[in-house]
């Protein structure tokens, strides 16, 4: 009866993984469709950038493309590269199963416009050597479930080699669609020691920073741990003025995809009422922004509101204006609840949250007392 037994769980589970092991073979099928779709003698292959394939949930996966032609001088490769919410991104992961991968900024809309500033490297001719691109896994997709994946990588980073494109590469209008091999990779849950670790060896990079000068950036990123401490430690970060507007949108980022939202939200504004924490306008903007993603999540009415001057009038799709009228009214409101913890500040903390007071006055934000008058009067 035992064996019997023994010989009935193991058919069950043999039927219950079956599902699964359907879902990877039409993953694997649509991969290789898709790769041989590429253009003649083009190869992208993804590998994981240190050689693990095992991973913490919060842990920075970071995956190398590596592009290469077998066509002389016919392809060229754009390098350059922004966020994953821009025109500039890398492309799009894709992974299997799919039911607990996320794409943390998905609430974001992608811009319909293109804004590059300081040096852009010129496109890379593709040769039989090998050209490689480096990113953070991370910052495309997010596991929220330790469990066995595959994934793969879609770009449309290579193009002809023509005189335009020699200068502008891909960054208009796209390159031919090129698709990477699939790659397997094992989520572990998350250590809480080990996690706490991560905030520790950012919160010491941080107290170690000497002023305009870029600090290094830890083996495992503070953005992508989604940790209440992780969360907890980059909002106080935010009430920092030396730190860059690079670093800041990266902070922006990483909350925006927290995985408790509301929890984040209800957090940041208990922090707005600490008499020791100086609010800046990147504090303002990040929870202003969340506090509009989630009134859309809940389906609230977009505010009919007019958008300051800073924003570009109604330049872009509209549903990048949708959420800047949401995030412009909630900007608004929080401008009150800063104006009213203003008086509740000591010190340097006093300072930056008048100074920030006064900038949102300045850019249309604020509409309520305190007024710019007042402000500057306040000592």
């Amino acid at each position: 009866m035992r064996f019997i037994f023994c010989g009935k769980a193991l058919l069950l589970a043999g039927l219950l993984s079956l599902p699964t092991l359907a879902r990877a073979d039409d993953f694997t099928a649509k991969n290789d469709a898709a790769v041989a779709r590429n253009p003649a003698g083009v190869r992208c292959e993804l590998r994981f950038s240190d050689g693990k394939s095992r991973f913490q949930m919060g842990e920075t996966i970071r995956v190398t493309l590596t592009f290469s032609s077998d066509s002389i001088k016919q392809y060229r490769l754009d390098t350059y590269l922004q966020g994953p919410n821009s025109w500039h991104k890398l492309g799009n992961f894709k992974a299997s199963p799919g039911d607990d991968v996320a794409n943390p900024l998905a609430d974001l809309p992608t811009p319909s416009y293109s804004s590059i500033a300081g040096y852009v490297p010129k496109p890379t001719l593709l040769s039989t050597r090998p050209t490689e691109i480096t990113v953070d896994l991370n910052q495309y997709l997010r596991f929220d479930r330790p469990g066995i994946y595959q994934i793969y990588c879609d770009t449309s980073r290579v193009f002809d080699d023509t005189p335009s494109n020699r200068e502008f590469g891909a960054r208009i209008f796209g390159g031919y669609g090129v698709t990477s091999n699939v790659v397997p990779l094992e989520i572990l849950p998350a250590d809480l020691d080990w996690a706490h670790e991560q905030v520790e060896e950012q919160r010491k990079i941080w107290r170690a920073e000497r002023l305009f000068r870029s600090s290094p950036r830890p083996n495992n990123d503070l953005s992508y741990l989604g940790t209440q401490e992780a969360a907890l430690a980059i909002i106080e970060r935010l009430g920092v003025t030396t730190d860059t507007d690079e670093a800041i949108y990266r902070w922006n980022y990483a909350l925006v995809g927290f995985r408790d939202r509301s929890w984040l939200i209800e957090t940041m504004k208990r922090t707005i009422e600490r008499p020791d924490y100086g609010v800046t306008t990147g504090f303002v903007n990040t929870l202003s922004l969340l506090t509009a993603l989630e009134a859309k999540k809940l389906g609230a009415p977009v505010p009919q509101t007019a958008l300051p001057s800073q924003y570009f009038g109604n330049l872009g799709s509209p549903i990048e204006i949708e959420l800047r009228k949401r995030q412009t009214a909630q900007r608004r409101t929080l401008y009150e609840l800063v104006g009213a913890a203003l008086p509740l500040k000591l010190g340097r903390a006093k300072q930056q949250t008048k100074t920030t007071l006064i900038q949102e006055e300045k850019f249309g934000f604020g509409l309520a007392a305190p007024t710019l008058k007042e402000l500057k009067k306040l000592p």
